[in-house]
């Protein structure tokens, strides 16, 4: 535990403060999207697609911009439960449909993989792996 903790002390503050701010965008992004469901009768299937893509693209911007593969790892470890909880509540109905769908929480735990694997020396490659998860399979359900 303690090893874990001295880890975690180690990361810069401006790394923790990106992907902070990342993290408050995606939240915001959640937020407005919902919203606009609610009351503007917006079609959950493409809120989820504009989700899907902008949340990729917020963590492959966060990813380039930090130094330190702990803050994602923490963000996604946390975003498993809470999208595993706000499943399980019905929140957020505009990225979670009638269907069961484990997407989300497979989307996390892939982000989370990947951020292990790859990060240390093949940064690159995490950034990569993640805009293919996002942008051809958004695009593809889509188009069709």
């Amino acid at each position: 535990m303690t090893r874990w903790l001295e880890t975690i002390g180690a990361v810069s503050p401006t790394d923790w403060y990106t992907a902070f701010l990342g993290f408050l965008a995606v939240l915001f992004l959640l937020l407005i999207v919902e919203h606009t469901r609610k009351h503007l009768g917006f079609q959950a299937y493409i809120s989820r697609k504009i989700v899907h893509i902008i949340t990729g693209l917020i963590i492959c911007y966060v990813a380039v911009m930090i130094h330190s593969n702990i803050p994602i790892l923490l963000i996604a470890f946390l975003y498993i439960f809470a999208d595993l909880w706000a499943m399980r509540m019905g929140l957020f109905k505009s990225i979670h449909t009638n269907s069961a769908s484990y997407g989300t929480v497979f989307y996390g735990i892939s982000v989370f993989v990947l951020a292990i694997v790859f990060w240390g020396t093949f940064k690159p490659i995490f950034i990569i792996t993640n805009l293919i998860m996002v942008i051809p399979d958004a695009l593809a359900a889509l188009i069709g």
